[in-house]
């Protein structure tokens, strides 16, 4: 089968198509992905394993912080030593200035853009045509369909790769109708694919330094860039030598070999190498972001100075040694801060559990492959037999999945309760033991599905068995 650009199927049939997949393909297909549930399942249980591990002490890091912590103000009192907590104003003569040339490597554009922050970026993108694809089936014949658009993207497309077969290139025609015979531009020399971000070594609230590390990360992850808010860039659309976007000319040369200020201009919050109403392929797009926080609050350790760094949390019960130290953007008294840390650590130990008993879930459905490609064979077989070949094939593979289904959803649950209940009967012993009985009950339950399974078919055999003996019997009277 064919399909033309707008996936509409004809008669005839090119390279691009495959087959229905015969026995052979179908169980190496089943055996390979049986392979991937061996590696997948004992790779989730240790990531449910961690996870909960983890929770425990990051709790116990948070309680520790919360009992040590003297709640100290934002005015020049001497300093004590030890951990503290603080909320306070961002001196705004400390932070950091950012210009394209000096933190984000584009010389060209020199220190036409700056502005001040903790954290700043810059983002760039290059109009161009992107080609995609998908896979449609009609009778068991399989076909890839190439589609194209154009697109912002933050990265070098390389169209020495697109599709050249037929319906590819008329595609490409009417999505891309003035895409160039040298496929799409090259990348300018002085300009960063993607993001380019850089961070203060320190910067002041109140009459303490928040270090490097605690800026970029800690517990609760520092002061990140809003890459959801650009930069207005209108102030400085003077320092270019085109005032406005739209005196660009419109007919341009395809792509750029580099940036500078007399190819680009300011547009709202974006620079552009192109007149807004003429995109055309190779037109730059570039986007600055910083972190917008005028106030901070964090838990910490300070030295007499007041420079900031990790609380050594000691060891405990499943628990080593560790640091530990959480700064947030806005104005929060101590109570709140210790509320949203600990609704951070449930949320992320709450996505790893769903994320690693799905994975142990799947895993177990991965091992069961094989199974499920011998009633897909089965079925093959089937639907030779005329007018309810068909339904036949799609009860039998259909029934077969769903017990497969609820028999690794069984194993595979239960598992990952097993491993969570482990760890907490070692690290917290009356949770642990719940857990642990769900998790032996979840097994008890599978077990009793097979079981059942299976004895239905041992009396079906029984049955037969006797109703032959039953005839044989009849026959040696007569």
């Amino acid at each position: 089968m064919d399909s033309d650009a707008d996936g509409e199927w004809h008669d005839s049939v090119d390279g691009e198509g495959q087959g229905p997949q015969g026995p052979v393909n179908k169980m190496s297909s089943a055996f390979g992905m049986c392979c991937c549930g061996i590696f997948v399942f004992p790779m989730a249980l240790l990531l449910l394993g961690y996870n909960e591990k983890r929770y425990v002490c990051e709790s116990k890091n948070i309680l520790y912080a919360e009992s040590k912590a003297d709640v100290m103000g934002c005015s020049n009192q001497s300093i004590r030593e030890g951990v503290v907590y603080f909320s306070c104003d961002l001196d705004p003569a400390s932070l950091q200035t950012f210009t394209p040339s000096s933190n984000f490597k584009s010389t060209g554009l020199g220190t036409a853009i700056n502005f001040k922050s903790t954290a700043g970026a810059q983002t760039s993108s290059m109009w161009q045509c992107v080609e995609s694809s998908k896979t449609e089936t009609r009778n068991k014949q399989e076909r890839t369909v190439f589609s194209y658009s154009q697109q912002w993207v933050s990265h070098q497309v390389d169209s020495s790769r697109f599709s050249t077969n037929q319906q590819a290139t008329s595609a490409r025609a009417q999505a891309c109708p003035a895409f160039p015979n040298t496929g799409n531009p090259s990348w300018p020399a002085d300009l960063s694919e993607s993001t380019e971000n850089d961070s203060a070594q320190s910067v002041k609230a109140g009459p303490f330094t928040i270090s490097h590390t605690l800026l970029t990360g800690g517990y609760a992850g520092g002061l990140p860039i809003d890459l959801s808010r650009p930069i207005p860039l209108a102030e400085f659309s003077n320092n270019f030598q085109y005032k406005q976007s739209n005196q660009l000319p419109v007919a341009l040369p395809i792509g750029f070999s580099n940036v500078n200020l007399q190819n680009t201009a300011v547009d709202g919050s974006s620079l552009v190498t192109c007149n807004p109403s003429k995109v055309i392929f190779g037109c730059m797009k570039i986007e600055y972001f910083k972190n917008w926080a005028t106030h901070v609050s964090a838990v910490t350790s300070v030295d007499s100075t007041g420079f900031t760094s990790p609380i050594k949390s000691p060891a405990s019960w499943g628990c080593s040694k560790s640091k530990f130290e959480a700064l947030m953007p806005g104005a929060l008294d101590f109570e709140e801060f210790l509320d949203s840390l600990h609704a951070s650590n449930k949320m992320t130990t709450w996505l790893l559990r769903i994320c690693g008993i799905l994975a142990a879930w799947i895993g177990v459905f991965c091992c069961l492959k094989p199974i499920s490609a011998a009633a897909d064979i089965m079925g093959d077989c089937l639907n030779f037999i005329p007018c309810i070949g068909g339904f036949l094939e799609g009860m039998l593979e259909g029934i077969v999945d769903c017990i497969l289904c609820f028999i690794s959803c069984g194993f595979g649950v239960s598992s990952a309760f097993f491993v969570i209940a482990v760890v907490w009967v070692v690290m917290r012993p009356l949770i642990g033991a719940a857990l642990l009985f769900a998790s032996v009950l979840l097994c008890l339950c599978s077990a009793a599905l097979i079981h059942q399974f299976r004895g239905d078919k041992t009396d079906q055999t029984q049955d037969e068995t006797h109703d032959e003996k039953e005839m044989e019997l009849v026959d040696n009277m007569s």
